[in-house]
């Protein structure tokens, strides 16, 4: 089994976005509230640094030498979570909908499939993500996940995956 750390630091490009990132008006009666503990992610982000560590080995990456990476979250229109989209020079390259309720909840993007479950800390100021994915032609492969806000404000994402080689 092979192990994988990755940490992202992402920072706020333009305030102005989060004016864009409203949700769509519906009645209320067919939208569940949104969930107050997303706001100080809405807006658009820029992915400032990678650290990626491989069994002991840690890489470096900055992007300014690679692709210009943006996430985007909004509201989502249909549950109390948000839908990130993330742009790789301007392209839509993901889209995810994540829902902090405990519940798993069914993921498809690739050829993978398979249950994200998110939850916030007993505080509110942090998020826990666990993935299991199955993929075409592929080993099973497993991601938990640890989201929160540094001073800046900075959006430090923690990611471990795991899978069969």
């Amino acid at each position: 089994m092979k192990t994988t750390i990755g940490i992202f630091a992402l920072a706020f490009t333009v305030s102005a976005t989060s004016a864009g990132a409203q949700a769509p008006s519906t009645s209320a009666a067919t939208t569940p509230r949104f969930d107050a503990r997303w706001t100080p992610y809405l807006g658009c982000w820029r992915l400032l640094q990678e650290n990626v560590g491989m069994e002991a080995t840690v890489m470096l990456k900055t992007t300014p030498g690679g692709p210009a990476i943006v996430v985007c979250v909004q509201p989502s229109a249909a549950t109390s979570g948000v839908t990130m989209t993330t742009f790789a020079d301007g392209k839509r390259v993901l889209e995810q909908h994540v829902v902090a309720d405990s519940v798993a909840h069914q993921v498809a993007e690739s050829g993978c499939s398979g249950a994200q479950t998110s939850e916030w800390s007993n505080d509110g100021l942090r998020l826990f993500t666990h993935v299991n994915l199955a993929c075409n032609d592929r080993p099973a492969q497993s991601f938990s996940g640890l989201t929160l806000f540094g001073k800046g404000p900075a959006w430090i994402d923690i990611q471990a995956t795991s899978g069969d080689e």
